[in-house]
């Protein structure tokens, strides 16, 4: 019997769901937005100021210091914090969407509705006509027993997430190379010794060059496991589509994907929304096309999609 994937994603409900969680994660986001201008930005300036004025290089040592310390003790807790609440109402909409049980010793209690309410109006408030959180997942899926459809989708978040990050991993590298870079230049500007290129120039970029190394680590971390979800999922789908594995057994494999992607969510780094948007126009024809070659795959199989 066909799911009805298409017509309850876009139900009030749902569409709360996903206004909550796309709250939770800005708020994440612009915490983790914080922290980049404070170690990146900021610190390239602080580099620039005392090669201008030699005197502050003491004050520049201790904004250093400074910021770092309140990226361990306070930003980086509350960023995890948001991350996690956007993972769990996440989670929520796909559990209701996909009929799957909700796992509380894997993701915890559920979100409180309050703390949904709050956060839905939040998002509604600026974006009232709910654009981008329409039709998440393929259209094309309504005509697939549910045991399929939802591996279509979890195989689309989890190739959609490996996508943004490879692409934002990039990014972390170039930033990197131009911190360096930064660094050598204003070097050779200033003709210094190597002791005045640790104090006045290497002290105070040294948290944007930890930042971009820690991102680039952890997204490429982040992407050894989603590129092993995704092998995992397709081979779940080619094992149901074989008729080796029965509706009851699909099921109990698409719990087990579905803790993979609320661990990711959870625990992965944040993407910035900038790089969201300028990729999704792109990403979004490649699920699409994606989800309706897997359909008609299904339907060339043989197996009994009543």
């Amino acid at each position: 019997m066909p799911c009805k994937i298409s017509e309850e994603q876009n139900s009030d409900e749902s569409l709360k769901l996903l206004a909550a969680s796309s709250t939770f994660y800005g708020r994440a986001k612009n915490v983790a937005g914080i922290q980049f201008i404070l170690l990146v930005p900021a610190a390239l300036a602080v580099s620039t100021l005392i090669l201008a004025k030699p005197e502050l290089k003491l004050w520049a040592t201790f904004y250093s210091l400074t910021v770092a310390l309140l990226d361990v003790l306070a930003l980086d807790r509350l960023q995890t914090h948001y991350r996690k609440m956007g993972a769990r109402t996440q989670e929520l909409f796909d559990t209701t969407l996909f009929q799957l049980n909700w796992k509380t010793i894997r993701s915890g209690p559920k979100p409180d509705g309050e703390d949904l309410a709050r956060a839905a109006a939040a998002f509604n408030r600026k974006n009232p006509k709910h654009d981008f959180l329409k039709d998440w997942y393929p259209l094309v899926v309504n005509n697939l027993p549910l045991p399929l459809a939802r591996l279509i989708c979890q195989r689309a978040a989890c190739k959609w997430d490996t996508d943004l990050r490879r692409t934002f991993s990039i990014g972390a590298v170039v930033t990197l190379a131009v911190v360096l870079l930064g660094v050598v230049l204003i070097s050779l500007a200033g003709e210094m010794k190597a002791g005045d290129i640790i104090l006045k120039i290497y002290a105070p970029v040294a948290p944007a060059v930890l930042w971009c190394i820690r991102e680039w680590l952890r997204q490429s971390e982040a992407l050894t496991g989603l590129e092993k979800l995704k092998c995992h999922i397709e081979t779940v789908w080619e094992k149901a589509l074989r008729g080796n594995s029965h509706w009851a057994e699909a099921s109990a494999d698409a719990r087990e994907i579905q803790d993979c992607l609320f661990d990711g969510r959870s625990r992965h780094p944040l993407i910035y929304n900038w790089v969201y948007f300028i990729a999704r126009r792109f990403q979004e024809d490649g699920m699409k096309a994606k989800a309706a070659e897997m359909v008609k795959e299904a339907k060339k199989s043989g197996v009994d999609l009543g």
